[in-house]
């Protein structure tokens, strides 16, 4: 399921991928590594950028950043944008934008 591994040959014990899933989120060696295998060389990068975006988003949300938790922070401060009005959620649209 998750691969087969290979030995290095003339290696300390060290293993490689060579199948399943854990050689397509592994990535490729060389350039030669990725003209040989484009598919796997365009799912690791789709994968790693999914997952950069997966943690970011998860990251904002737990830490108290996100839009709806400025708008509320801000308006505890009674700090507002002229020309919008004055509520939470025009603040929180404001800070989507």
């Amino acid at each position: 399921l998750l691969g087969r591994w290979q030995q290095v040959e003339g290696g300390q014990g060290n293993m490689i991928p060579v199948g399943g899933l854990a050689y397509y989120i592994s990535p490729p060696t060389s350039l030669s590594e990725v003209a040989s295998s484009p598919f796997r060389a365009l799912f690791y990068v789709t994968f790693v950028l999914s997952t950069c975006a997966l943690f970011s988003k998860t990251w904002i949300e737990v830490s108290g950043s996100s839009a709806s938790d400025v708008a509320k922070q801000l308006n505890n401060q009674q700090i507002f944008i002229q020309g919008h009005r004055d509520t939470p959620a025009a603040l929180k649209k404001e800070l989507n934008r």
